[in-house]
């Protein structure tokens, strides 16, 4: 067997693969008439199964019936030997590398006398490898992306195979790598709207014989949205600043935060270009979920920090301005002013008298700020105090007011 390189193996290829395939036939005739004709391929690829049948005529069959046969593939590989009956002798081999030149041989007998032999030149031609290269669709930006490289060679373990990487980023693969497992980190998907950005993977095959097969793998690489720490309180009184901190911005790809916006969770926004503390004062009580809103390269990217506070009560603030003004015999009017916008009710307290402390509580009203006390006594002195309640408590009692009825 002569082994076949470069460019003389890659016409040899080149033919087989445009459908070039040689035929040539064989002869051979012994002197007492034993006869040996084949047709078949003269250019064959490696590792494929190939079929020659041998057409015997023998007008005198000597001996035994049939014949006896020797094959010598020139190969490497053990030849076969046999006898058969049938005229016709068909043999299957595998010629299990090229590019190569053999000889194969085939020698017929019906007798120690009565021989034919043929001797059948043929080109055993290289196969590429056979890509088996596979990895995910899609990665995420900054993250590692593995591609499990491979191929198979009808050429078994005849091939060694080597491969180079080319990952559509501007990073390629040198020297050439073995099979295995490689992973490659994609910095950032391209900037602007479209979430994702398609790399085609190209992956050449190499096997020994110069054989060599490019298979191309698409991987989408995904932006990945950027996240901000919040830092703060988890609570904060009404009415008092609140504290919030924006911290560090985390995001694996390559992409600069240009805007943060602000929902402090009550209604109101605010945006800003830069990290640090900004304050906020809440009128209401209750959770308040604030959340920032990112601006990068890539868009707008809502949620991208969440922190709920909690805004407490605080208990409010005694009534001012407290009076009381007899209206008739049996009742008295009073007014005052309200100094806390949250308050849930308004207690009124009363004792009979100039100088009476024991007050008792008479009613308990909506915010308001005017009352009438009905049912008194003609002619009575009263003193009135009020005090209110909200979420967190009772505020302190007004100041004193007192009437008296009239007669």
């Amino acid at each position: 067997m002569t082994r076949m390189r470069s460019s003389a193996a890659a016409l040899l290829v080149s033919a087989l693969v445009t459908g070039g395939i040689a035929m040539a036939p064989g002869s051979a005739t012994a002197a007492d008439g034993l006869t040996l004709e084949t047709f078949g391929a003269t250019v064959v690829s490696e590792g494929t199964p190939t079929t020659r049948h041998v057409f015997i005529s023998d007008p005198v069959d000597e001996g035994a019936a049939g014949w006896d046969y020797v094959v010598d593939f020139d190969d490497g590989t053990p030849g076969v030997s046999g006898h058969t009956t049938d005229t016709t002798l068909t043999l299957v081999h595998s010629f299990p590398n090229g590019p190569a030149e053999v000889t194969v041989r085939i020698t017929v007998f019906d007798s120690a006398t009565d021989t034919a032999a043929l001797a059948i030149p043929m080109v055993v031609a290289n196969v590429p490898p056979i890509p088996t290269t596979s990895g995910a669709d899609t990665t995420l930006e900054g993250s590692d992306y593995l591609l499990n490289v491979g191929a198979t060679d009808p050429g078994g373990p005849f091939e060694s195979l080597l491969f180079a990487i080319d990952w559509a980023d501007g990073f390629s693969t040198i020297p050439l790598l073995p099979a295995g497992v490689y992973s490659h980190r994609y910095a950032d998907d391209a900037d602007g709207p479209v979430n994702g950005t398609i790399h085609p993977i190209t992956v050449a095959h190499f096997d020994s014989d110069d054989g060599a097969a490019l298979l191309t793998k698409l991987v989408t690489v995904l932006n990945v949205p950027p996240v901000i720490a919040l830092g703060g309180a988890a609570s904060v009184d009404r009415h008092a600043p609140y504290s919030l901190t924006l911290g560090a911005i985390t995001d694996p790809g390559r992409d600069t935060v240009t805007q943060r916006e602000i929902s402090w969770g009550d209604g109101t926004t605010e945006i800003v270009t830069a990290g640090g503390t900004y304050t906020h004062t809440y009128a209401t009580t209750g959770p308040k979920p604030i959340s920032v809103t990112l601006v990068d390269e890539d868009g707008t990217w809502a949620d991208a920090g969440i922190k709920t506070v909690v805004v407490n009560a605080i208990r409010p603030t005694a009534p001012t301005g407290l009076s009381a003004q007899a209206l008739g015999r049996t009742s008295i009017l009073l007014e005052w002013t309200n100094t806390s916008d949250d308050a849930l009710s308004i207690f009124v307290e009363r004792c009979a008298g100039n100088t009476c402390r024991n007050f008792v509580r008479v009613a308990s009203i909506q915010p308001t700020d005017t009352w009438v006390d009905r049912g008194l006594t003609p002619g009575t002195p009263y003193r009135y105090r009020l005090r209110v309640r909200n979420a967190a408590g009772f505020s302190p009692y007004s100041t004193l007011a007192s009437a008296r009825t009239v007669r």
